[in-house]
């Protein structure tokens, strides 16, 4: 049987016993428009193959842009047992590469509960592993920044589990809880390319199901003896299972009245060989996690740390071997109806493999300020955004090597 059916079997069995048809089934739907414009400083953005970091850029000056997104949230819930979501994404990229319209997140669920607070969920189909400490809302959406760090905006381009999760939660006492979980999924082989060829980037773009996201124009895509096999169109994140080896994450969570923790690791088990135009990369990596207080009124904060490797290559022709890491903290004021935050965070990468492709070595920090202010439906927020980092795979095709810079971004966002 395929890698494909095996899900789609699975997900048929998470039906099967206590009918969701035989249940009382309540239906929401919910999401937002959001129109946003900026200007910014940095280079060419990498959805146009450029070398920026940032979605919009130009080769010199200041560049102006604005665009429009959309997304729609319907879920069900049938009683405490079974519910589950599908979750669309739309937007205008201008003349930059990637699906307008896509799918981000299809599951459902179903749940048991047992004796001494104890809670057993069994997820199955594409849905975000719960690791974020930032993007916490509904939607994978983050409520303190407009631009999402490094971490999250990479979680967001290139690892959503196509799979099967199932996660045990136990009450320890009124206010603390323990969560363990571990997650067996498929068609994230290809994660790993982005972060290698690319590097680091900052942006609130989550990636739909089965589209091809640019890469920089490359000397080593270029040249047929050196990877000139990949697709011409880039990479594909998500999409139909590449090498039929299933990857892993397990996960652990501990929650307080004032604090919680989380640490997950995750192991994509790529071959990494070449199939139909896509490397299978192995990316191992783990993700920990800690905020206080984080949307009380007052202060509050968050942090994440994500450290780990990704590598490809076919014996006897060059490859890829890229250690990396980044980290994040961040503080932010409540006051209803206003949200102000700032966040620091660093990032490195060091390219492991030696081999006749070009360097991917990275290094560099970043410092966000945004404030957000809610009207009921309305959301309005304003963000700066800095970016000092350099790559010197830029350099030696005739870039900068410093491909930072800085945005000032604002928003209108339309609840619903």
């Amino acid at each position: 049987m395929s890698g494909t059916n095996r899900w789609r079997l699975a997900a048929w069995m998470l039906l099967a016993g206590q009918g969701v048809a035989q249940a009382q089934t309540e239906w929401h739907s919910e999401g937002f428009l959001a129109l946003r414009a900026g200007v910014t400083d940095a280079p060419v953005g990498w959805l146009q193959g450029g070398y920026g970091r940032l979605l919009d850029g130009a080769d010199d000056g200041l560049q102006a842009g604005a665009g429009l997104e959309g997304r729609w949230l319907l879920g069900f819930d049938s009683g405490l047992a079974w519910s589950g979501r599908l979750h669309l994404a739309g937007r205008t990229d201008r003349d930059a590469g990637g699906r307008h319209l896509g799918v981000v997140e299809a599951f459902i669920e179903r749940r048991w509960f047992g004796e001494d607070g104890q809670r057993w969920q069994l997820r199955g189909g594409q849905f975000f592993l719960p690791t974020s400490m930032e993007n916490i809302e509904r939607g994978w959406v983050s409520p303190y920044t407009l631009t999402h760090s490094a971490l999250n905006s990479w979680i967001g381009e290139e690892f959503r589990p196509l799979g099967l999760d199932l996660s045990w939660r136990r009450a320890l006492d009124e206010q603390r809880s323990l969560e363990l979980a571990a997650t067996v999924f498929q068609g994230n082989d290809a994660s790993g390319a982005l972060l290698a060829w690319r590097g680091f980037a900052w942006h609130d773009r989550v990636s739909v199901y089965g589209e091809a996201l640019p890469l920089p124009d490359l000397f080593s895509l270029r040249d047929p003896a050196i990877f000139g096999d990949q697709r011409d169109d880039g990479t594909q994140p998500f999409g139909r299972d590449l090498d039929g080896r299933p990857g892993y994450a397990l996960r652990l969570r501990l929650a307080g009245e004032r604090q919680a923790w989380r640490l997950a690791a995750v192991d994509s088990r790529g071959d990494l060989e070449l199939h139909r135009g896509e490397y299978a990369w192995r990316s191992r990596f783990v993700v920990a996690g800690w905020e206080r207080d984080a949307l009380s009124e007052g202060w509050g904060y968050a942090a994440e740390w994500l450290a780990g490797d990704t590598r490809m290559g076919i014996p006897g022709r060059p490859k890829v071997h890229l250690r990396f890491n980044t980290a994040y903290l961040l503080a932010s004021y409540g006051r209803d109806p206003w949200r102000c935050t700032v966040r620091v965070e660093g990032f490195d990468s060091d390219d492991l493999d030696r081999s006749a492709a070009e360097n991917n070595e990275e290094s560099g920090w970043a410092l966000t300020l945004a404030a957000l202010r809610q009207f009921e439906r309305w959301r309005v927020g304003v963000e700066y955004l800095y970016v000092d980092g350099h790559r010197p795979a830029a350099a030696v095709e005739g870039q900068p090597l410093q491909q930072g810079g800085q945005q000032l971004r604002l928003e209108v966002r339309y609840l619903f």
